[in-house]
């Protein structure tokens, strides 16, 4: 896979460092040119006639971007009728142009597996999918949305936002230092200084705050995924197509499962009946045991019980931080 090819590059296990470093610069010397050509409005950002949050980070692979997306709208829906905007990252929605309202009888390859888990959880929200999120704004503004929620908006600054709240990974918060395809960065850290907040996914040390320091002044809201799932005594298969499996693994031993086979695939890759039947097949497990958005794309029938490892977000420490976000948030939308 061209992703683990790349990954050991990056971590030393395979040579070409040397090639990655030089095309990061290019990457970075392109992302720079692009930041700066909002900031001084060369390029405009459309305003959508409605109060966006966009929820992103600096980083690609995953921080827990839609996860926090859904826990935000769990709030907001006690009082405005939201809508979530998503690119349906490799769906056919994106490779075709279209703008789809996902719901949970859409079929998961047309949209995406992250909007298929939001439709499916959040039946009251409004889920839209396309590239172009202008469009999708005005659809859900048609359709009676009182607020956007924009899932990975960090970088789509064709759309106008109103608060920008930047998820970071508490153990890897800049990528391994390096833009891609050396490390993982994205986007400058620098852009953190236009953050509303920062929510860094635990565990984070004073050392990591510090470093954040550095670039904002924001808010630092702590959250952790916790899981009321047990596995204890359990031998279990995981298999999983995410962007950082090892962070799943932990979760998996955290919640007292052995661990005995795994099968990862590249993030949000399908999974096929006859090799999740093999794999299941051939693992010697008592139950598989999948990430809720791996759980949500399976129409199959398998050989052993499927657990998908549900989790919640907590907001740890910084109550008072949290709650004037949703605040600063709820007074943007119009009465």
């Amino acid at each position: 896979m061209l992703e683990s090819y790349v990954l050991d590059i990056m971590e030393g296990r395979r040579k070409g460092r040397s090639l990655l470093r030089a095309l990061s610069y290019l990457y970075r010397t392109g992302v720079a040119l692009r930041n700066e050509a909002y900031d001084v409005g060369v390029l405009k950002a459309h305003d959508a006639g409605l109060p966006v949050v966009s929820v992103g980070n600096i980083i690609a692979g995953g921080t827990g971007k839609t996860p926090f997306v859904k826990f935000l709208a769990e709030e907001l829906l006690k009082k405005f009728q939201v809508a979530i905007l998503s690119r349906g990252y490799r769906s056919d929605a994106e490779k075709t142009g279209a703008v789809l309202q996902v719901t949970p009888q859409t079929d998961v390859a047309s949209c995406g597996d992250e909007p298929f888990w939001l439709a499916h959880y959040l039946p009251k929200a409004q889920v839209w999918v396309g590239k172009n999120r202008i469009e999708s704004a005005r659809r859900a503004k048609e359709n009676g949305a009182d607020i956007v929620l924009m899932d990975d908006g960090m970088q789509h600054r064709q759309l106008k936002r109103d608060i920008e709240i930047v998820l970071v990974d508490g153990e890897d918060p800049f990528g391994k230092g390096f833009f891609l395809p050396r490390g993982l960065l994205r986007d400058s850290p620098e852009r953190l200084k236009k953050a509303d907040c920062i929510v860094v996914i635990q565990p984070i040390s004073e050392q990591i705050e510090s470093q954040l320091r550095q670039f904002t002044d924001a808010p630092i809201i702590l959250a952790q995924r916790k899981t009321d799932v047990s596995l204890k005594g359990k031998k279990v298969a995981v298999f999983c197509a995410i962007g950082k499996p090892q962070k799943f693994l932990q979760a998996v031993r955290d919640a007292g499962g052995e661990i005995v086979a795994s099968f990862f695939k590249p993030d949000h890759d399908p999974f096929y009946p006859e090799e999740l039947n093999k794999f299941a097949e051939e693992s010697s497990a008592d139950v598989l045991v999948c990430t809720e958005k791996d759980q949500v794309k399976l129409k199959f029938q398998c050989p052993l019980p499927i657990i998908p490892l549900t989790s919640r977000l907590e907001i740890s420490e910084s109550n008072a931080d949290w709650q004037e976000l949703l605040n600063k948030i709820q007074s943007r939308v119009k009465p």
